[in-house]
C-alpha cells in the first residue's frame, strides 16, 4: 500500500497529468501542456498545437526548480546555446556572402565574355606559321633560355602565367581544368636579342573539355579590345591520359601589344569559345619577363649583320670544308679525264673512217 502512495506522489510531482499553460522565456505560450518525458537537457511535452521539446533554459525559473534543475547550470546551457546559434548564423552569413560573391563574379565574367564575343565577331582570324621547336634548355637569369644550334636560334621564355577560366568555376568543379599563357622571344644567334615580335603560347588542360576548331584570339586589356591578327592552333585535342585533353594555340604579339598586356590592371582573353582572365600576380610574371628583356637583353642587330651572321654560320667547319674541296677537285679531275677520253675516241674514230 505504501509503494502505491509513493508512486502516486512521484507521478504527481514529476509528470503532472493536469493540463496547464506554459509561457517560455522567449515569450511563446503552450496551452494545455502535458509532460510526456523528462530528459537531461529539456522536457518533452504535448500541447494544443502538437508536441515539442523545451530546453530547461527556455523554461521559467519555477518550472526549472520543479524539475530539479540548478539555475547556474541552466544559465550556462543558455549561454552555450546562444553562442552555438550565433556561430551558426555567422556560418550561414559567410556561406551566403560567398555565394553572392561567386554570383557577382560570374555576372561580371558574363559581361566580359559578351565583350570578347563582340570583339571576336568584328575581327576575322588569319593563320600564320610559327616555329615552336623546343631545344635543350639551360638556366637564364629570371627567364627560361635555350639555344638550338642546328637552326642557330635562341629562345627566351617567360614563366607560364596561370589563366583562370570565365565564368569563374565553383571550387569543386572537376571540369575547371588548368590553362596558362607564356611569351617567347625567338631570335637568330647564340644569345637572345630584342625581338620584333613575340610568340605567345596558350596551353589548356582539362577533363573531357576541348577547344573548337575556331581558335581566334581576342584580348580585352583594361576593357579595350586588342585583336590578334596572326594565330595558329598546335597539337589540338591531344589526349594525355586519364581523360585529360591538352589544347595548344600559338600566336604572335608585337612588342607594343606585350607592353600593353604586362602593364595592364585587367587582362581577359578568349581562345576559340573559351574565356580566361589573368589576375595581378600572374600578370606580374609577364611584367617581370618584359623587365628582364629591357634590362638584360641587347637590342636586335641590323638586318645586314643578321644576314652576315647567317652566312658565317652557313660556312661548314674547316675539316669539312677541306674535305668538300678535295671531293670537288677529285670529281672535277675525273670529269675532265672522262671528257678527254671521250674526245680522243671521237677523234680517233673520225680518222679511221677517213682512211
Amino acid at each position: 500500500m505504501r509503494w502505491l502512495i509513493a508512486l502516486f506522489i512521484i507521478g504527481t510531482t514529476v509528470l503532472p497529468l493536469s493540463a496547464e499553460d506554459w509561457t517560455t522565456v522567449d515569450g511563446k505560450t503552450y496551452q494545455d501542456v502535458n509532460v510526456v518525458k523528462v530528459e537531461d537537457d529539456g522536457i518533452n511535452i504535448s500541447y494544443t498545437g502538437g508536441t515539442a521539446k523545451i530546453p530547461y533554459y527556455n523554461l521559467p525559473l519555477e518550472i526549472q526548480k520543479q524539475y530539479g534543475q540548478d539555475p547556474d547550470t541552466v544559465a550556462a546551457a543558455r549561454k552555450a546555446a546562444e553562442a552555438a546559434e550565433a556561430n551558426r548564423q555567422l556560418a550561414d552569413e559567410e556561406t551566403k556572402k560567398q555565394a553572392e560573391d561567386l554570383k557577382r563574379q560570374q555576372a561580371d565574367d558574363q559581361l566580359q565574355i559578351k565583350a570578347l564575343a563582340a570583339a571576336k565577331k568584328a575581327n576575322p582570324i588569319i593563320l600564320s606559321e610559327a616555329d615552336l621547336r623546343v631545344p635543350s634548355r639551360e638556366t637564364y637569369t629570371g627567364a627560361d633560355y635555350s639555344y638550338n644550334k642546328f637552326s642557330d636560334t635562341s629562345y627566351l621564355d617567360s614563366l607560364p602565367a596561370i589563366a583562370v577560366p570565365m565564368p569563374t568555376p565553383a571550387a569543386n568543379d572537376p571540369m575547371a581544368g588548368h590553362a596558362s599563357l607564356m611569351l617567347r622571344a625567338v631570335t637568330v644567334g647564340p644569345r637572345p636579342e630584342q625581338p620584333d615580335k613575340f610568340l605567345a603560347a596558350f596551353l589548356s588542360t582539362g577533363v573531357a573539355r576541348k577547344l573548337t576548331d575556331d581558335v581566334q584570339v581576342i584580348f580585352l586589356v583594361d576593357g579595350i579590345t586588342m585583336p590578334i591578327s596572326e594565330s595558329e592552333m598546335k597539337d589540338s585535342d591531344f589526349i594525355t591520359g586519364y581523360g585529360q585533353i591538352v589544347d595548344y594555340v600559338s600566336f604572335y604579339l608585337t612588342p607594343k601589344q606585350v607592353d600593353a598586356i604586362v602593364n595592364a590592371k585587367s587582362v581577359k582573353f578568349c581562345v576559340g569559345t573559351s574565356n580566361y582572365s589573368l589576375n595581378k600576380d600572374e600578370l606580374g610574371k609577364l611584367k617581370t619577363y618584359a623587365s628582364i628583356l629591357d634590362k638584360s637583353v641587347p637590342p636586335a642587330t641590323s638586318i645586314l649583320a643578321q644576314k652576315f651572321h647567317l652566312f658565317i654560320m652557313s660556312i661548314p667547319p674547316l675539316p669539312i670544308l677541306i674535305s668538300d674541296i678535295c671531293i670537288y677537285i677529285l670529281t672535277g679531275s675525273f670529269t675532265i679525264v672522262v671528257l678527254l677520253g671521250i674526245t680522243s675516241c671521237f677523234v680517233g674514230a673520225s680518222r679511221f673512217f677517213k682512211m
